[in-house]
């Protein structure tokens, strides 16, 4: 059963003065043969009315992108935050030893980087992180693997004609971290 016209677009201009950004097509569905009428009525109301600001977070995950920077980097660095701020905040909001700190701030980097797949951190992280930067979760941008590594050579090899010798140089190690722990298992990165 449609539900009454006005009730529905008292409902969407509420909504849309709370700053929220309501889906008209949801409302269009939910007044049935309506929708038409509703239609004229948010179409008038929408161009005599402005757009509610974007919230300071999408803003500044918009300039990050504009500038070809992660996301999550341009959060925090619209929040004018040090890297080591964010850090402390999450050992202590974690409940992670202090000395695990270089770690901590070894896998945030990462992942403030896209090195990391941010969608595979455990929710208890993502929940310190919003936290610290002080934004809802939902804003935190927190999707998707990172972009794949370009691939590397095992080996190079160059010849040096003005020495008359050869140069191997192999790739460099890999980094060895220490058996996963809790912090790995946090970062998705265990």
């Amino acid at each position: 059963m449609p539900e009454p016209v006005l009730a529905l677009l008292e409902e969407f201009a509420v909504r849309r003065a709370r700053g929220e950004r309501p889906d008209p097509l949801l409302y269009l569905e939910r007044a049935g043969d309506e929708a038409d009428a509703l239609a004229a009525m948010i179409e008038g109301l929408v161009a005599s009315v402005p757009p509610p600001e974007p919230a300071p977070e999408v803003v500044e995950r918009m300039r990050a992108l504009v500038a070809g920077e992660p996301e999550l980097l341009g959060l925090r660095l619209g929040r004018r935050m040090r890297v080591d701020e964010v850090v402390a905040g999450l050992v202590e909001r974690l409940g992670l030893d202090r000395a695990r700190a270089p770690k901590v701030r070894r896998l945030y980097q990462r992942l403030e980087g896209g090195l990391l797949d941010a969608s595979r951190i455990e929710a208890r992280l993502a929940d310190a992180l919003a936290r610290v930067l002080g934004v809802p979760r939902s804003d935190l941008p927190l999707t998707g693997p990172p972009p794949a590594a370009p691939a590397m050579p095992d080996l190079l090899l160059a010849r040096s004609d003005w020495a008359g010798s050869e140069v191997i140089a192999s790739a460099p190690a890999p980094y060895l971290a220490d058996e996963p722990d809790e912090i790995d298992r946090l970062f998705g990165a265990a």
